[in-house]
């Protein structure tokens, strides 16, 4: 373990794994700076020997002081840029979520017991290990943070208290603060009125009608919806695909993003499917096995129809395949 690099900055995913990993990494290594970072603006921070990166989506093409990932496709996008994995330090496993591959490998050196606990329920949320919809919907400790840190991504100050609150707090104690509470709730609420209006733009995706097509690319402003409240309306789906008109300074243009992931599936089914593949292929995005993410650019309607249609067609046929295998 290499105690005498001193760390002075960690770049992590802006989501409960991405803190969780902060708040675990920081028992250990004293950072000036944490950052939060995702597909979007991961490029744009700054990385070398004194920082260290956990469950970043994508690689990054520049060199840190240590590596933590459980995202097991970013071994061939950097082989992609003539990066060896093997050359980095850190490491990458094949984990439901990261924070297990963090806690696993101080774990060979400190006693951890009292995160377990944590740790097993971050496999089930980033995991998306859940049985079925009622599963997912249940509250727990660790569900509380997830929405409490869903309601406003941006809100970098707040993750970055509860990376010091995660830290020297069980996390039973942190879900139960009255502003992680109030998040939750607020969180909860928009789900709920989410509902209906998922119901509306919910149809199945034709040519694989077992994954769900949210189609919001005629909405003006369209939420970020939770897109597993889709499950609500199609109980026997087994994906959700979301695809939606970007926006840029507030206005709408005819670039379009894509975002899959697989629901409440088999352990068979689970093993063909690989979505991250899928976007690959297509060359417009990257991900898991069970959940990516794309995007593309169109400079007319006109283009930005056709490309849809396409791109919806060869998912279709791409979810086929993999299931035949």
């Amino acid at each position: 373990m290499s105690e005498s690099i001193e760390y002075k900055s960690l770049v992590t995913h802006f989501d409960l794994d991405g803190v969780a990993c902060a708040a675990l990494c920081s028992l250990f290594w004293d950072f000036e700076r944490i950052s939060f970072a995702g597909p979007s603006n991961m490029h744009r921070l700054s990385y070398d020997l004194e920082t260290v990166v956990t469950d970043l989506p994508h690689p990054y093409p520049r060199e840190c002081g240590f590596w933590f990932d459980h995202h097991m496709a970013n071994i061939g996008e950097l082989q992609a840029i003539g990066v060896d994995h093997t050359t980095l330090t850190g490491i990458i496993e094949e984990k439901p979520s990261c924070i297990r591959v963090v806690h696993d490998y101080f774990s060979k050196e400190y006693e951890l017991d009292e995160w377990k606990p944590f740790v097993d329920e971050l496999d089930l949320i980033d995991g998306f290990l859940f049985r079925d919809f009622n599963h997912w919907m249940e509250i727990t400790p660790a569900k509380t943070i997830d929405h409490a840190i869903k309601l406003d991504y941006n809100d970098f100050t707040f993750m970055r208290r509860l990376v010091t609150e995660l830290r020297d707090n069980d996390f039973t104690d942190v879900a139960a603060l009255p502003d992680v509470v109030k998040k939750a709730e607020q969180f909860r609420a928009a789900q709920a009125e989410q509902i209906p209006l998922i119901g509306k733009v919910a149809k199945p995706l034709p040519g694989a009608e077992e994954i769900i097509l949210l189609d919001l690319r005629e909405l003006k402003n369209p939420p970020n919806f939770e897109k597993n409240l889709a499950y609500y309306h199609f109980p026997e789906g087994k994906s959700v695909l979301t695809i939606r008109s970007m926006m840029e300074r507030g206005v709408k243009t005819n670039n379009i993003s894509l975002s899959m992931s697989l629901g409440f599936v088999s352990d068979e089914l689970k093993s063909k499917i690989n979505i991250g593949e899928m976007m690959r292929t297509l060359n417009i995005g990257s991900g898991h096995p069970g959940a990516a993410a794309g995007r593309f650019e169109c400079k007319s309607k006109d283009e930005r129809e056709r490309k849809s249609a396409e791109v919806l067609q060869s998912i279709a046929a791409m979810w086929n395949a993999q299931k035949a295998i």
